[in-house]
């Protein structure tokens, strides 16, 4: 009976896991998006102020879920670095190809949705660290699974899953003040 307990568990933290891989997935999935709306409007790839306004974001929402947060700006950084990697690398088979004359809208659509996505996944992370798991060097081939664009390589994909396993609760968040 124990057995089949942990093996129920072990699934159970499993299917948590690919939750979050995921939703780092469908977050960089938009990413050809804002390469092709970024072409229409001749506008660079790099854009530090909106950059630097995810790593505030995402450091927030780790203080409010009780993470880590500079191990949650770590692992935005890494996401932010494989979503210029596709952008450019779309880009530069866009260059040869005839690419769609309609795409999302970067502000009205595509950034609101990936704030969301932002927000859904720092809550399932601390659900998924608060009930004990962690993510190991054995999810790694599944993470890889989930994450398909055509335009990441295997390190692009190792950079964000070393980054991902870096992310701790803040044992501080939520403990009684002692002092009182």
């Amino acid at each position: 009976m124990k057995a089949v307990t942990i093996g129920l568990a072990l699934m159970a933290a499993q299917g948590e896991a690919d939750n979050i891989f995921n939703l780092i997935s469908e977050r960089l999935v938009y990413m050809e998006e804002v390469a092709i709306y970024k072409q229409q409007h001749n506008m660079p790839i790099e854009d530090l102020p909106q950059e630097i306004k995810i790593l505030k974001v995402a450091h927030e929402f780790a203080e409010a879920e009780g993470l880590y947060p500079n191990d949650v700006v770590s692992f935005f950084s890494a996401q932010i670095r494989a979503a210029k990697a596709i952008q450019y690398r779309f880009r530069g088979d866009m260059m040869n190809q005839v690419y769609p004359m309609y795409s999302m809208d970067l502000h009205s659509e595509i950034r609101p949705e990936l704030m969301h996505n932002g927000m859904k996944f720092n809550a399932a992370l601390a659900k998924f660290l608060k009930d004990g798991n962690t993510f190991g060097t054995e999810q790694f081939a599944g993470f890889t699974n989930i994450i398909q664009s055509t335009y990441l390589s295997i390190y692009d994909k190792a950079a964000i899953f070393n980054t991902l396993s870096k992310i701790r609760l803040d044992e501080n968040k939520g403990m009684p003040n002692e002092s009182k």
